[in-house]
């Protein structure tokens, strides 16, 4: 896993004061684990977030009706085997279970004060996700085992 201290900053091209989104502290969780089933067959497993990213403006921004807040999160569960068909050889396939979410949250244009950025109307609101399943397969070759592999990934 990993922890991530985010920081987003706003600088207006045409001048003015920097704007400074809230810092952010996110903890990014990964777990991965490995048993040999034999000597030539392998699995594993992992369970990780690949993706990831939020940031949120103060309500009165002048970019309020582009973005007050956005959240995307995806995280992943993967499993697979893998099998040395020779010495420099070996193989793998396996299948991965993803499910993703993202929020994004904007101002409303205030009709009665005209089209000022900082006077908003409201705040919108659009929220979805998705799951999805994939496959992948793998041909590792070590041509100098101790020193040079090459991998080719298919997903």
């Amino acid at each position: 896993g990993a922890l991530v201290l985010a920081r987003s900053q706003f600088f207006p091209v045409a001048g003015g004061p920097r704007v400074d989104a809230e810092p952010g502290t996110y903890v990014v969780p990964s777990v991965f684990g490995r048993l040999r089933l034999s000597e030539r067959v392998a699995a594993g497993v992992g369970f990780y977030a690949p993706f990831g990213f939020a940031v949120r403006w103060p309500d009165d921004w002048v970019g309020a009706q582009s973005s007050l807040e956005t959240r995307l999160s995806v995280v992943s569960a993967t499993a697979a085997v893998a099998v040395a068909v020779h010495s420099k050889v070996s193989v793998g396939v396996g299948v991965s279970a993803l499910h993703g979410r993202v929020t994004i949250r904007a101002g409303i244009p205030n009709m009665v004060l005209g089209n000022d950025p900082g006077a908003s109307g409201g705040v919108g609101e659009l929220t979805g996700d998705a799951f999805g399943v994939g496959a992948h397969a793998a041909i590792l070759w070590r041509p100098l085992p101790e020193r040079l592999h090459a991998a080719f990934v298919w997903k």
